[in-house]
């Protein structure tokens, strides 16, 4: 009991009629809920309708299929909205007939959000890689007429070899000295 009351994830057991029998002290916390008030009940005691209906269709599919199957599930519990990887396993009994479900839940929240931000940060990246053409190296400028000269050995015009080489356009007016 101290084991499963210490480990910080919500665990609980519910019965073949989806009925809790026992929950731990952070399903307690984040329920809002205490075993006592929370025995006998069912999801629909609990939770919102469709938490409730979410959390029923995965027990069913538990019992269905009588093997352990995992759920991302994202819940408003206190403090906040919360997304749990959720292992259900079938509890049977020696005939292998299903007694109930039971559920160990793994808070995933702080990696959806990190995850999130990643992604934000790597399309600014992108739109900011899409928006910049860089020029890199060393640019032979003539110190008198600010020609360029090309790989060929060519001079241009500033203008005209920026325009080639990058995605630059110009437009032209004067300046208040000029």
């Amino acid at each position: 009991q101290t084991i499963l009351d210490t480990i910080p994830a919500p665990i609980y057991l519910k019965n073949a009629n989806g009925k809790y029998i026992w929950i731990n002290r952070m399903y307690e916390y984040l329920s809002n809920v205490t075993l006592k008030e929370i025995k006998g009940k069912t999801d629909f005691d609990i939770f919102s309708a469709p938490v409730a209906e979410m959390f029923r269709s995965q027990d069913e599919d538990v019992k269905k299929t009588k093997t352990p199957l995992e759920f991302e599930e994202t819940v408003s519990l206190v403090g906040g909205e919360y997304t749990f990887i959720t292992l259900k396993f079938p509890v049977t009994d020696i005939h292998g007939n299903i007694d109930g479900v039971g559920g160990f839940c793994t808070n995933i929240s702080e990696r959806i959000e990190y995850e999130k931000e990643k992604e934000c940060l790597i399309r600014d990246l992108h739109r900011t890689l899409d928006e910049v053409t860089v020029l890199r190296g060393i640019l032979p400028i003539c110190s008198s007429c600010k020609s360029i000269r090309d790989d060929e050995g060519y001079w241009n015009k500033i203008e005209q070899y920026l325009v080639t080489h990058s995605e630059v356009r110009f437009t032209h007016s004067l300046c208040r000295d000029c």
